[in-house]
């Protein structure tokens, strides 16, 4: 013969586990997300540098064929940073409206000063009184891109105001 014990009601346990467990999950599962998010920002920010660079080095001194810009401006590199166009003419992928997530949003165009490319921690700087559209063949022209990224539920995951991001794509000038 057996014996069924009967078990006693657990009215109401169930709930404060899954409220316990779930509270943990939606904090993972945000933490997740928000690393994620932040990924894709530095990946479309070091896409806009590449791209700008390589756009930048080939029209170092403007076109050179048919319907091309005479000249390129710094304000016409920043907008390309930007949009990705020139006038309405695509030149790269640009950040597609995802500057917003970056404040202090910033594109800087400049010649390199070969010396800090030499130095025992190498560093890229601007050479000091040249522009960037003056650069010689084979010097080096770099395009950085740089703000702050603010995650979206800084208070909710624990997380400081912002990270700094800052993304810079060197190329050797074609023009001149």
């Amino acid at each position: 013969m057996v014996r069924t014990r009967k078990l006693r009601a657990r009215t109401g346990s169930v709930a404060v586990e899954m409220a316990l467990v779930s509270v943990i999950f939606f904090l993972l599962l945000f933490g997740i997300l928000e690393y994620c998010r932040f990924l894709f920002i530095l990946h479309v920010a070091s896409n806009t540098a590449r791209d700008t660079a390589r756009y930048a080095v080939v029209k170092t001194s403007g076109g050179n064929m048919p319907g091309d810009f005479a000249s390129i401006s710094q304000a016409q590199i920043e907008g390309a940073a930007q949009t990705g166009q020139i006038d309405g003419t695509n030149v790269s992928s640009g950040m597609g409206g995802y500057q917003k997530n970056l404040t202090n949003y910033r594109v800087e165009v400049f010649a390199v000063d070969a010396v800090g490319l030499f130095a025992p921690i190498p560093v890229c700087q601007p050479l000091a009184g040249s522009s960037w559209n003056s650069a010689g063949f084979s010097q080096k022209i770099a395009v950085r891109v740089s703000g702050t990224y603010v995650p979206a539920l800084p208070s909710f995951l624990m997380m400081g105001p912002g990270f700094p991001v800052s993304i810079t794509a060197m190329a050797s000038s074609e023009g001149n």
